[in-house]
């Protein structure tokens, strides 16, 4: 669900609390001219929690601001706290993400609000102009990595998140693997495989560069990637273990030899980040989308003191886990272990899992 929060003037404060697939504040002039299909609700505040249910992008500086922020406002900070500000009409859009395509948000607006994935039957929406196409899937770390870079770049793009079960037609066409990410640049030129879009990206925009400039840093950086490689295999295999106590101590203990070498070498660099000290590298935007997921070891197994035992080994890592979550580009993109339990338990007995349940 998308909600809109029209400015028509300042009274008792609204308190949003919950979690929503995305707020958007507008001028109520702007709002009625671009979306006249919208619906209009006057709500108390007892009220708001219980229609709109889901709030997952909410900025309290922003939104302090009041009538003096700069608009339109994205709100796009993943907290869960309850919030309160001055503002009156809401406008609730179930369904208006086609829309918000069209406007001029910021590019990385509309990735954060869910969207159905497309699967057989489906037509493969048009292209925009003036911007590249990611193919995605909500739940991937693949997918994730190329949107991280995506977004820390700046650079252009939508996105159309596709099952991976039961995969549509259209997307052999464009990757003889059915895989994602998958990028799409034009009529005729798409790249795929993760850090292949990645390195273009960093390489093709102008921007921030998230590359080592010297060659045999860069090689070193790819190097520290591919090892880590380890930790996604164990990861997964923990996942499905089931009540298999060996089973489970084995693969803990195997993510926990596999992030030694990530803590030496934060160790060694002296640095906050893989990449430096003042932003995220691409080595560090590569392995973040399996430690964003790590935490839900913890939600499957909350009396296995391996997990805090391996937190408090590598002291220099949790502290780049925490620095990378204040990050804008993994904030925007960033899912709950919570969310990402709910996904991962939803394969368990089901043909295809629930990949839209953020829709909701």
């Amino acid at each position: 669900m998308t909600v809109f929060l029209a400015i028509t003037g300042f009274g008792n404060p609204l308190v949003l609390k919950g979690w929503f697939s995305s707020v958007i504040v507008q001028p109520e002039s702007f709002i009625r001219s671009q979306f006249p299909q919208l619906q209009q609700r006057q709500l108390l505040p007892r009220q708001f929690s219980s229609y709109c249910g889901r709030l997952r992008f909410i900025d309290a500086a922003q939104l302090g601001k009041g009538k003096n922020s700069p608009l339109p406002l994205v709100v796009k900070q993943n907290i869960t706290r309850v919030l309160t500000f001055p503002l009156r009409s809401i406008y609730v859009a179930p369904s208006c993400l086609s829309h918000i395509r069209n406007t001029n948000y910021p590019s990385s607006c509309y990735f954060n609000m869910s969207s159905k994935h497309l699967g057989p039957g489906s037509s493969c929406p048009p292209l925009q102009d003036g911007k590249i196409r990611i193919y995605s899937m909500r739940f991937c770390p693949y997918a994730q990595r190329a949107l991280l870079v995506a977004i820390a770049k700046n650079v252009p793009h939508d996105v159309v998140n596709v099952n991976l079960k039961k995969k549509p037609e259209w997307i052999f066409e464009l990757n003889p693997l059915g895989k994602v990410p998958t990028i799409q640049l034009n009529s005729k030129d798409v790249l795929y495989e993760s850090l292949i879009v990645a390195d273009f990206l960093d390489e093709a925009y102008p921007g921030r560069q998230l590359q080592a400039a010297d060659p045999k840093q860069k090689a070193l950086d790819r190097i520290l990637v591919e090892n880590f490689g380890k930790v996604p295999v164990h990861f997964y295999k923990l996942m499905f273990a089931g009540g298999n106590e060996e089973e489970v101590k084995t693969h803990i203990q195997g993510i926990r030899e596999s992030l030694a070498p990530f803590e030496k070498e934060l160790e060694k660099r002296g640095t906050t980040f893989f990449g430096g000290n003042d932003n995220p590298g691409m080595a560090d935007y590569m392995i973040w989308p399996w430690i964003e997921r790590l935490p839900v070891v913890k939600l499957y197994h909350p009396d296995l003191s391996d997990y805090e035992n391996a937190k408090k080994e590598n002291p220099r890592l949790e502290n780049w886990r925490q620095a990378m979550k204040e990050d804008a580009a993994v904030k925007t993109f960033y899912l709950t272990p919570e969310q990402h339990q709910r996904f991962i338990t939803s394969h368990f007995g089901n043909e295809v899992p629930d990949y839209d349940f953020l829709d909701e």
